[in-house]
């Protein structure tokens, strides 16, 4: 009995420990975040040039053992500052925490105190000591770091960095993509690309042939819905079918996983992806396999039905015809597409009432999906999290992300040189603040709200990103390291 009673104990610890919940600090996001901020478009220059990328590590490594650290991992970069000689640096044991701790000790302001004041406060000096050898900001920081003044400042501008690269929960690089020869970039914040200044590429052969029709390509050999092309006119949105029902196509990497808070339904039902038509229903689409794909409720919802509803006002007040054309994109054998190619044009006035030519990311904001078959998981684990620094204040005084970014940005470049070009990324920063608070304190539907927060982290971040390596290659203690 004692030794089945030992046996199901055993049992439920593994469970338990299997069913932890994910934690923030993806090293490779992380770095990537921080890079961008600090190098902008020459991140990769500096990461890979034999010039920079011995400083470039250290900082990278430091920032790892102040901020992502966790579970007696990381020793190798340890040993690779204390191989650079950078002073002081602690054993492992000294600095190390259990991974579900992690985000009480790195995600909360820069001068917080954590329950191990020691630990946090031995992980700080390892970045401002790290930083101090990168730049020199004198021996004394060297010996005994600083707790204020430009070293310390831009040691918090990482820390921080590498907190707003957690609410940002965004991995660029699974969203590539590549079609008709050539490359598009991965999401990072905004959901949708134009191409050729919003001109689609039609032929004159469709632009002459009027008759009003939907086409479809058959499914590939992998059940993959392609291309759909659509002529359009006042018939197609005039008289509306019932929609038929859905609930037995599942089409290629279908998934039924909700997410509340995060997913915006308007019914409430949070599911993460949708049967998304290619020709819309109200143009007349079909609910067929061949007409749909595994699309995400943002880009259904969000990004698709803007096209839609444009054409169709248009289609109603108007007798000419729109071609339509929406293209799937895969890559390789991936069955979720990364996106949609979305086309239109208004004939008979030349594309004056109606052009389109864009790329929408198959993307939802705090969710990762697997594009090769659809799993998915949830990506942010920061923003519903109690006792993290929030992204701005809810309440009046509350301590939060920018304004305590805001108070290191001011140390290092409100003075001089740099000043003309701060004054104006402020101007920009407080522009986002402002519009972070009102929706904040907004009493809509929480998952609404999580959309329109994602939309200002990101815009914050293209701010950081846009400004702040400029304004460093302008401070004298930068130029001296990474000098162009």
């Amino acid at each position: 009995m004692i030794k089945r009673f030992v046996v199901v104990c055993f049992s439920l610890l593994l469970i338990l420990q299997c069913t932890l919940p994910c934690y923030a600090c993806d090293e490779k996001i992380s770095e990537d975040t921080i890079a961008q901020i600090i190098f902008g478009d020459d991140a990769l220059k500096y990461q890979s040039n034999e010039k920079y990328s011995e400083k470039y590590k250290i900082l990278m490594d430091a920032i790892y053992l102040c901020c992502e650290q966790s579970n007696n991992q990381g020793q190798k970069k340890i040993d690779y500052l204390k191989a650079h000689k950078i002073r002081g640096i602690p054993s492992l044991s000294k600095i190390n925490v259990k991974q579900d701790c992690l985000m009480d000790c790195t995600h909360t302001s820069w001068e917080s105190t954590y329950v191990d004041a020691s630990v946090k406060d031995k992980r700080k000096k390892i970045l401002n000591k790290s930083v101090n050898k990168v730049f020199d900001f004198g021996l004394f920081n060297n010996w005994f770091g600083s707790q204020s003044g430009e070293c310390e400042s831009f040691s918090a501008l990482l820390y921080y960095s590498h907190i707003l690269s957690d609410y940002l929960a965004n991995d660029p690089s699974e969203t590539e993509t590549n079609f008709k020869g050539k490359h598009f970039d991965g999401y990072s914040g905004i959901g949708f690309k134009v191409i050729n200044d919003d001109k689609p590429s039609f032929s004159s052969d469709l632009k002459t042939n009027l008759n009003s029709r939907i086409e479809y390509s058959s499914l590939d050999s992998l059940g993959r819905a392609g291309t759909a092309y659509a002529c359009l006119s006042k018939e197609n949105v005039s008289v509306q079918t019932p929609r038929k029902k859905m609930t037995n196509i599942r089409p290629a990497g279908f998934q039924f996983d909700k997410y509340p808070k995060i997913v915006n339904s308007g019914m409430g039902a949070a599911y993460l992806f949708n049967r998304c038509h290619l020709i819309a229903h109200s143009f007349g689409g079909v609910e067929e396999e061949k007409n749909l794909i595994t699309g995400t409720r943002y880009l259904n919802a969000d990004l698709m039905k803007e096209v839609e509803d444009e054409v169709n006002d248009y289609l109603k007040h108007s007798d000419n015809h729109v071609l339509y054309r929406v293209t799937p994109v895969y890559n390789k054998d991936n069955l979720v597409a990364t996106g949609v190619f979305m086309e239109a044009y208004s004939v008979e006035d030349n594309g004056d009432g109606i052009s389109y030519n864009r790329f929408c990311y198959n993307v939802q904001p705090g969710v990762r999906i697997n594009y090769a078959n659809g799993k998915n998981e949830k990506a942010d684990v920061i923003t519903y999290k109690e006792d993290v620094l929030p992204f701005v204040e809810i309440n009046p005084n509350d301590v939060n992300l920018i304004d305590e970014m805001n108070k290191h940005l001011k140390v290092l470049f409100d003075k001089g040189e740099t000043k003309i070009t701060y004054d104006s990324m402020m101007s920009d920063i407080n522009s986002v603040k402002a519009k972070a608070k009102s929706v904040s304190s907004n009493n809509e539907n929480e998952a609404k709200r999580y959309m329109q927060m994602k939309e200002l982290e990101h815009e914050y971040f293209d701010i950081l990103k846009r400004n702040i390596p400029q304004l460093l290659q302008k401070s004298d203690f930068f130029k001296s390291s990474f000098n162009e």
